[in-house]
């Protein structure tokens, strides 16, 4: 049930989405800020390079959740539990076959959403640009 009710208020709602991006953008030039200050203050110029890219990047994910938002996401999230539950519930009354086959409707609906979440990471990309463009700025591994 709760599922059902978060896709309209809670924060998993459309509206709950576009304030949780807005937040993020706005935590996220406050951190940036911040770290790049310190940085400069003390003469760290490839940490202040280093907090930047990690800003920008941090940025980019929050802008494309807020561009983004839709009730797609929940309703996948509802989609699976709904089907899990249901698997649960045949379970002891059915062929095993139909709570397997509910369950792996549920896992390709999770992992659809894990592969949108993985698609949209900013970490992915900065762990890209760091194996395939490795800049002076970079951390010693």
């Amino acid at each position: 049930m709760h599922a059902a009710s978060g896709m309209a208020f809670g924060e998993d709602s459309v509206p709950g989405q576009i304030l949780g991006a807005a937040d993020a953008q706005i935590a996220n030039t406050m951190h940036t800020t911040g770290a790049v200050g310190e940085a400069l203050l003390n003469g760290d110029l490839k940490g202040a390079a280093r907090e930047t890219e990690m800003g920008l990047l941090r940025h980019a994910e929050a802008q494309f959740d807020l561009v983004s938002a839709s009730p797609i996401r929940p309703l996948a999230g509802f989609a699976s539990s709904t089907l899990e539950t249901g698997a649960d519930a045949l379970e002891q009354i059915a062929p095993p076959a139909v709570s397997e086959s509910l369950r792996s409707a549920a896992g390709t609906i999770d992992s659809h959403v894990t592969a949108f979440d993985e698609a949209t990471s900013a970490q992915r990309f900065l762990d890209l640009r760091y194996r395939y463009l490795p800049l002076p700025w970079d951390q010693p591994a």
